[in-house]
């Protein structure tokens, strides 16, 4: 197993506050950082160095969470009560096109469906609501989902498009499936203890991994869409496991507690084992995200981001951005 080693700071980038999401474009051309104040757009270079692009937000006093559509034409970014939607001109520069009023206190995630046609927002209050896409572009609230949701809880599309999960406000996972007319319904709930923080599926939509305390627990869909746990990940992990993220080829599944982040590869029988893991200079809430390309792999932390090289398991490279701070990272 490599352990993580940050060192060597080669250069320096101001003005980036609490970070609060992190995200490639569906091109990896671009990453997304989302902060307390604003969220900002960064080209990234063949060498893996991040230029600045685009300051968004920042006027609006907002930008906490942000997100690309899969054509990547757009962006989602949410505000305490408003998710802002952002369209990218023929330059690449997002403006503004349109705001959602939540009518909640405190948006705590949001994710595009992968055909860009749906919209789904979940708040600190329990609230999961879907956004649906007209003819003329602009989102409008869908379907009431009549289930609320955990405190912090994530949520997910599969790849595929046919399933919407979130943590349950009692515990466990709720799966909404989607029907031929493109409407979701609940189809089934996954029974256990604790409330999961992160759900994410395989890109393959065969597998859906789901993070609470001390624990990530692995589901596999079978022949009759019926989901069956095949591995339990139980104590490497010191506590709550807020970001669970998998490559794009499904080989590998990143996570990140408040103390540490580490990197699974799947083994010949199927099981996934550590092979990664990143001591954190911090305790604040982490953020992960692989680059569609994977070649990137990026941890956002406090006031810094790590962007790894995600195709190099010997020497993977790094690049810091320390609040003031950013450094070329070697793993020793």
């Amino acid at each position: 197993m490599t352990i993580g080693d940050a060192s060597t700071a080669v250069s320096t980038l101001r003005g980036m506050p609490y970070i609060l999401s992190v995200a490639f474009s569906p091109n990896s051309k671009f990453f997304a950082v989302g902060s307390k104040d604003s969220f900002r757009l960064y080209k990234v270079e063949g060498n893996g160095q991040l230029r600045l692009t685009q300051t968004l937000g920042e006027k609006l006093g907002f930008g906490q969470l942000v997100v690309f559509s899969r054509d990547g034409r757009l962006l989602a970014s949410s505000s305490p009560k408003t998710i802002y939607i952002w369209q990218a001109d023929k330059q690449g520069q997002f403006t503004v096109s349109q705001k959602l009023d939540t009518r909640v206190v405190a948006v705590s995630s949001i994710v595009f469906s992968p055909d860009g046609r749906y919209l789904a927002s979940a708040s600190s209050a329990g609230e999961v609501k879907l956004w649906q896409a007209g003819k003329d572009g602009k989102f409008r609230a869908a379907q009431p989902v009549d289930d609320r949701c955990s405190y912090r809880s994530a949520i997910a599309f599969s790849p595929d498009g046919q399933w919407f999960a979130f943590g349950a406000d009692q515990g466990g996972i709720r799966l909404w499936q989607r029907d031929y007319a493109s409407n979701f319904h609940f189809r089934r709930r996954l029974q256990f203890n604790d409330r999961p923080l992160s759900l994410v599926f395989s890109p393959n939509s065969q597998l859906l991994a789901s993070g609470s305390l001390n624990e990530i627990v692995l589901w596999r869909f079978d022949e009759h869409e019926n989901l069956q746990l095949v591995q339990r990940l139980v104590g490497i992990h010191e506590g709550w496991i807020d970001s669970l993220v998998f490559s794009p080829g499904g080989g590998r599944l990143a996570s990140a507690c408040s103390r540490k982040s580490i990197i699974w590869e799947r083994s010949e029988d199927g099981e996934f084992r550590q092979i990664w893991e990143f001591q954190s200079p911090n305790r604040d809430i982490p953020n992960l995200a692989f680059s569609p390309n994977g070649k990137w792999y990026a941890l956002g932390t406090g006031d810094i981001v790590f962007i790894w090289e995600g195709d190099s398991r010997d020497r993977p490279l790094a690049q810091r951005i320390a609040g003031h701070v950013r450094r070329l990272v070697k793993q020793q």
